[in-house]
């Protein structure tokens, strides 16, 4: 490993699988048309796969503007997969993308 040029020892290597709160921010505006199921499988997959029984998520949607469809964190990926299906299915509107990151930051 180098830092700023200079070759660094690494002294120590951890792994740590302490829970996560994670925000997903998905985009459905007119720009994802063709993309939006690759969105929602992508969503899935992360919650089918990579996460652990203690991780929390909300859902952040956005197109013209954010909308917060699950407002508070839950640990329920069958939910959050439910409101995934129902509610990102159309593309269309502009693309609100740092409303929606602050909306997501600021819950």
């Amino acid at each position: 490993m180098f830092e700023d040029g200079v070759k660094q020892d690494i002294i120590e290597c951890m792994s740590d699988t302490g829970p996560v709160s994670i925000a997903f921010v998905l985009d459905k505006s007119r720009s994802m048309r063709t993309n939006l199921p690759l969105v929602t499988k992508g969503a899935f997959n992360l919650l089918d796969t990579h996460l652990n029984a203690d991780d929390e998520f909300l859902l952040v949607a956005f197109a013209s503007r954010p909308q917060l469809i699950l407002p508070q964190f839950t640990g329920d990926a069958d939910t959050l997969k439910q409101l995934i299906s129902n509610r990102i299915v159309e593309a269309k509107g502009l693309t609100s993308l740092y409303d929606a990151i602050y909306l997501a930051v600021a819950t």
